[in-house]
């Protein structure tokens, strides 16, 4: 299922498919390129969180890929300018790495990039706002770390699906329940309301925590 539909199942609780896996991308080699005939072939969508810097250099993705998987229905994410770490990151660059990275896959897709990606998975508070204030409808870490009781839609979980995994252990991943129902409570001077994601800048700001508990497969 699109990344859409699984947001929209997570805040709304509109109905899954039978057996619903999200499949998602990151970073842009052209090694993941190899996915999308085997993904065409069998009716599957899929999402790419990519970082910026790479775009048209070898044996990365061309900014004529980002724009035709874009067109064929594929989700395109953000995933920084270059893979930062932005837990540990000054709060000026944090910024950096999320606005000038959307706004450039804006600008070749023609339209809002709505969905982000952490680096490592790596995030904090403070992370969280920009994230937040960049107004992203969700934001996706990895499955060891609580969602933020705060932005729970700007922690959602993956899991991740890597070379050493092999069969056996992605048929484990995927039939094993993956715990979201618990929230990382934290004590914070951010505000009590969280901010909802909204395609309207004006959009007054807060945010509906999510109605069921969201498992997500990375890579």
């Amino acid at each position: 299922m699109s990344l859409r539909a699984y947001f929209e199942h997570v805040l709304r609780g509109t109905p899954l498919p039978s057996k619903p896996i999200v499949l998602t991308f990151d970073d842009g080699h052209e090694s993941q390129m190899t996915a999308v005939p085997v993904l065409h072939r069998y009716h599957f969508t899929a999402t790419f969180f990519l970082m910026t810097v790479v775009i048209g250099k070898r044996h990365w993705i061309s900014a004529e890929q980002v724009k035709t998987h874009d067109s064929l229905g594929y989700t395109i994410g953000a995933h920084t300018y270059d893979h930062a770490n932005l837990a540990k990151l000054p709060a000026d660059r944090v910024a950096k790495q999320l606005s000038g990275p959307r706004k450039a896959l804006e600008d070749i897709v023609g339209h809002r990039i709505a969905f982000f990606a952490y680096p490592y998975g790596a995030w904090n508070a403070s992370v969280v706002d920009h994230v937040n204030t960049e107004r992203f409808d969700a934001a996706f870490q990895l499955s060891d770390h609580k969602m933020d009781a705060t932005f729970p839609l700007l922690t959602l979980r993956r899991q991740i699906v890597n070379p050493f995994t092999g069969i056996s252990g992605f048929r484990n991943q995927v039939a094993a329940s993956l715990d979201t129902t618990t929230v990382l409570s934290t004590t914070t001077t951010r505000p009590p309301s969280p901010i909802p994601p909204s395609t309207d800048p004006s959009a007054p700001s807060r945010q509906t925590p999510p109605v069921l508990a969201p498992t997500v497969a990375s890579r």
